[in-house]
C-alpha cells in the first residue's frame, strides 16, 4: 500500500510540474508533507524540472518552516587576556500573529561565568503595527539579575519601519535603563537598520549608535551582512563603573543550507576605550546554526 501511495505521489508530482504553472506546482507541494514532496521530486528524471523543483521546495520551506531551534556561539579574543565566550540555545515558535522565543545562555568573561534565561514575545497587531515584550533572569554581573522591556514598531510607511523601545536591567551593583529608537529601511534586495541607545545608570547617561546592512543573495536564500557601531556606554565591570567608548565593524554571511537548516558566520573587530590610557581590542567570531521545522 505504501509503495502504491509513493507511486501515486510521483505521478501527481510529475503531472503538476510538467503541465501546470510554477505557482500550481508550489501549491501542490504545500499540500503534501516535506518528506513526500522530496521523495517525488527526487524521482523526476528531467534535470531542468529537478532544478525548478528544488528551488520551489526551498521557497516552500521558507514560507512554512518558520519555527526554529537556534544555536549560537560567540568567541572573542581580547588582547592578552582569556577569551570571552557566550553560548546560547533557544527555540522560536510561531502561531498566527504571535511569535515566542525562549533561550538560555552561558557566558564567560574576566574569569567569571554567568547564565541567563531570556523570554521574548512578538505580536503582529495589524498590517502597520507589531509589539515586543521581553523578560530575563541572570546570574553574576555578566547578565542582569532580572530585566524587562517592551517595544512598539510601525510599518505603515512603504519600505520603512520605525521603532521605540524601553528596557530596564537590574544588575547586582547597579540598575540600567535603556531607551531605544530605531529606523529600518528596505530598499530593493537590502535591509538597512540604524539604532540609537540612550543608557541611564547611577553614573550618568551615555549614548551609542549602531548600524547594520544586509544585502540579500540573488537566489533569495541568504544574505551578506555588514555591521558598524560607535558610541559610549556604561562599563558595568569597571571598578568605577565608568564610561566605555566602543567602535566596531563586522561582516558575515547567512545562508539557507537546506529546507530545514540555515547557518550564519560573522567576523568583527572592535576597539574599546575605558579611559584615555586604557583600551582593549576584540576580535569576535559568531557562529549560529538554525534548524527549521513546520508549524
Amino acid at each position: 500500500m505504501k509503495y502504491l501511495l509513493n507511486i501515486s505521489i510521483l505521478v501527481l508530482a510529475s503531472l503538476a510540474l510538467q503541465a501546470q504553472s510554477n505557482f500550481e506546482a508550489f501549491r501542490f507541494m504545500e499540500s503534501h508533507s516535506l518528506h513526500q514532496a522530496k521523495l517525488a521530486i527526487s524521482q523526476l528524471e528531467d534535470d531542468s524540472l529537478k532544478a525548478i523543483s528544488k528551488k520551489q521546495l526551498k521557497l516552500w520551506a521558507v514560507e512554512n518552516l518558520q519555527n526554529e531551534v537556534m544555536f549560537k556561539h560567540t568567541h572573542s579574543l581580547v588582547d592578552n587576556s582569556a577569551p570571552w565566550t557566550e553560548t546560547r540555545l533557544g527555540v522560536k515558535l510561531k502561531n498566527g500573529d504571535h511569535t515566542s522565543v525562549v533561550s538560555v545562555a552561558q557566558a564567560q568573561r574576566f574569569q567569571q561565568s554567568g547564565n541567563q534565561l531570556d523570554l521574548d514575545h512578538y505580536w503582529e497587531a495589524s498590517n502597520s503595527f507589531y509589539f515586543n515584550g521581553n523578560f530575563n533572569l541572570g546570574s553574576n554581573n555578566l547578565f542582569p539579575v532580572w530585566g524587562a522591556g517592551a517595544g512598539i514598531y510601525f510599518t505603515g510607511i512603504k519600505k520603512t519601519e520605525l521603532g521605540l523601545g524601553y528596557r530596564y536591567s537590574k544588575f547586582s551593583n547597579t540598575a540600567v535603563q535603556m531607551r531605544i529608537a530605531s529606523l529600518t529601511y528596505y530598499p530593493k534586495g537590502m535591509y538597512i537598520n540604524v539604532k540609537y541607545f540612550n543608557v541611564k545608570s547611577g553614573n550618568g547617561i551615555s549614548h551609542a549608535v549602531m548600524g547594520e546592512a544586509r544585502s540579500y543573495l540573488h537566489n533569495g536564500f541568504g544574505y551578506l551582512l555588514l555591521r558598524v557601531a560607535a558610541g559610549t556606554e556604561v562599563d558595568r565591570l569597571a571598578n568605577a563603573a565608568g564610561a566605555l567608548t566602543s567602535n566596531s565593524i563586522g561582516a558575515g554571511i547567512n545562508y539557507r543550507l537546506s529546507p530545514r537548516w540555515s547557518a550564519e558566520l560573522t567576523l568583527s573587530a572592535e576597539q574599546q576605550a575605558i579611559s584615555e590610557n586604557l583600551s582593549r581590542n576584540l576580535t569576535t567570531l559568531n557562529l549560529s546554526l538554525n534548524y527549521h521545522f513546520a508549524k
